[in-house]
């Protein structure tokens, strides 16, 4: 009896627990496939510069074996290959930048991106989905940021750079600092 109770538990926590695994996944998936894209257009732009298409190709490399090194989560098990031959894909694409075969990089660039449209639509499939990058920033997400990081946006902007440390202004709002613009606050008695 004791040994249904427990194996019935340990099923139990197994179900509850695998969607859990698909969240460490679809992060490091979106950041793989992110940086994936953001080497292609930046070899793209620079397509001549062949010591930069080698430094891309290996970081390529990396992201290969990064991806077919990942825990894989039986419920995305599916778009796993979608995800490799996209950076496989991407991979070529360096390769044939390095070398100079500016048709075949087009070529496996395009066939990278197809894959990820693919890995995306399986993925939305069994109901899931990538974060999105954009989104995950800490300027855009305000509640993500720890308390002791931020710093005053606002009027902190307006101190001296020699005053700024261990200084806020009278008024703050707390964010990202900025670029100061001006040598006092506007609302600062001193000024």
């Amino acid at each position: 009896m004791k040994r249904i109770f427990w194996t019935m538990i340990v099923v139990a926590v197994a179900l509850i627990a695998s969607p859990a695994w698909a969240g460490p996944y679809l992060n490091t998936s979106a950041m793989l496939l992110d940086e994936n894209f953001a080497a292609g257009r930046w070899v793209r732009a620079n397509l001549g510069d062949k010591d930069l298409a080698r430094a891309a190709h290996k970081m390529a490399q990396a992201r290969i074996d990064v991806a077919s090194r990942m825990v894989v989560p039986t419920e995305v098990r599916e778009a796993h290959p979608h995800l490799l031959l996209s950076l496989a894909a991407m991979e070529q694409a360096m390769d044939a930048a390095a070398q100079g075969q500016i048709s075949n990089f087009i070529r496996q660039l395009q066939s990278s991106s197809g894959e990820a449209k693919t890995f995306k639509a399986v993925l939305k499939g069994a109901g899931f989905s990538l974060p999105e990058l954009r989104n995950a920033s800490l300027r855009e997400d305000r509640s993500r940021v720890p308390n002791e990081v931020r710093v005053v946006w606002s009027m902190a902007a307006c101190v001296p750079a020699s005053e700024r440390f261990g200084q806020v202004c009278p008024e703050s709002q707390r964010r990202l600092l900025p670029r100061p613009r001006s040598t006092r606050c506007p609302r600062d008695p001193r000024a």
